[in-house]
């Protein structure tokens, strides 16, 4: 197979993947996430077995360790965890993760980048496009916790707008100099990024045009812009712990599930709580909020796995989300930025709202986290051989 039919496949892969999961209600269900991970192992077979083997870098090799890593932590802490249910459930969520990330990297090289992005860039319009054409032409719809945001396909407005945010910063990084495709998909994207009303994602948004811009720049540049990213995010969590009633005026609810998930860690310092627990433990203490019924998430996804997995399960966690980033020094090829604006922005946002919990979200960020890794692959690599 030719280099231009194979980054084709693995773009063409990548669409129809992700805009599947996505118009499953973003894979959320168990069910979904089942058939996601088979088909995403079916995917990865396939492509070991024409590529006959596969060439991993260090930074591919630790994501996936510690991927794989945390994954296995979280199925084990249902030894520790007053339900069983809970953590396995989460370790299934998991496994879809560290499949989609390893059938991405057999199947991606430098050279199949661009199409890659290309496919996932295409998968976010189309998704965008069903939930704004749905939005506008059912006149509105409301639903009783989702009031009258575009909500759909994914069934969350802040997953829909962090969606179409990445899209946004990969159709001004790969479609820069096709005006005309990326007038199109602005002209999808920026109007369901608004509809969601999703201030966390226009956050996101900034932050991954900020970090595309600075990987464009010269090196000097670069220390400029992410002095400036610094300083910024120092003063959010500054005001945040200072002013906690100013921070909830904009944060929402948000301040408040924090505290509660470190008074969960505080309470299980060693291992954390188990997988799955803060919603459980909510319920244990209504006094967090009263006004509030059935939280199940923390709506961040750092300290939620603090609270859950103790230190070894967010060291694990940050190392795989990590690495990529530690492998931009490494990368070379033009649509890096693009594809590390849109991580970030998904890292960002996942501070602040559940996206770990929405297979569809989290798999287009594997999707450009995997791009940059596969583009800076080493000479020195790791052979998978195919006997």
């Amino acid at each position: 197979m030719s280099a231009v039919s194979h980054a084709n496949v693995v773009g063409a892969a990548a669409c129809v993947s992700l805009i599947a999961i996505a118009l499953a209600h973003g894979g959320y269900f168990e069910r979904t996430q089942r058939a996601s991970a088979l088909a995403l192992a079916s995917l990865a077979g396939i492509a070991l077995l024409f590529r006959g083997r596969a060439r991993f870098g260090v930074h591919e090799r630790v994501a996936l360790a510690a991927l794989v890593s945390l994954l296995v932590w979280t199925a084990l802490s249902a030894l520790w965890s007053s339900s069983t249910a809970e953590p396995l459930r989460e370790a299934e969520r998991a496994l879809v993760y560290v499949v989609a990330l390893a059938a991405v990297l057999i199947a991606s090289n430098r050279r199949s980048l661009p199409a890659l992005l290309a496919g996932a860039l295409a998968a976010i319009v189309l998704a965008s496009a069903y939930g704004l054409g749905s939005y506008l032409l059912a006149g509105k719809p409301a639903n009783s916790e989702q009031h009258s945001l575009l909500y759909q396909p994914l069934g969350y407005a802040n997953a829909v707008g962090i969606l179409a945010a990445m899209g946004v910063v990969l159709a001004l990084g790969i479609l820069g100099r096709a005006r005309w495709r990326a007038l199109g998909a602005l002209a999808v994207l920026v109007p369901t990024l608004a509809l969601t009303s999703s201030r966390g994602a226009w956050v996101a948004l900034g932050a991954g045009l900020t970090a595309a811009a600075a990987l464009s720049l010269r090196r000097r540049g670069r220390l400029i812009v992410a002095g400036a990213v610094l300083v910024v995010g120092v003063g959010l969590v500054v005001a945040i712990l200072s002013s906690p009633s100013q921070a909830d005026s904009w944060l929402g609810r948000r301040p408040g599930y924090w505290r509660t998930a470190l008074n969960e860690y505080w309470a299980h310092p060693a291992l954390g709580d188990g997988a799955g627990a803060f919603g459980r433990y909510w319920l244990q203490h209504p006094s967090a909020d009263p006004g509030v019924q059935g939280v199940r998430d923390a709506h961040s996804l750092y300290i939620e796995t603090l609270a859950e997995l103790g230190p070894v399960g967010l060291a694990l966690l940050l190392i795989a989300l990590g690495a990529p980033l530690a492998a931009l020094a490494r990368a070379r090829s033009p649509a890096v930025p693009a594809a590390a604006g849109a991580y970030v922005a998904y890292l960002v946002h996942a501070g602040v709202d559940w996206d770990w919990e929405m297979p569809a979200v989290t798999l287009a960020a594997l999707l450009c986290a995997a791009g940059v890794l596969a583009a800076s692959r080493e000479s020195l690599q790791l052979k998978i051989q195919v006997q």
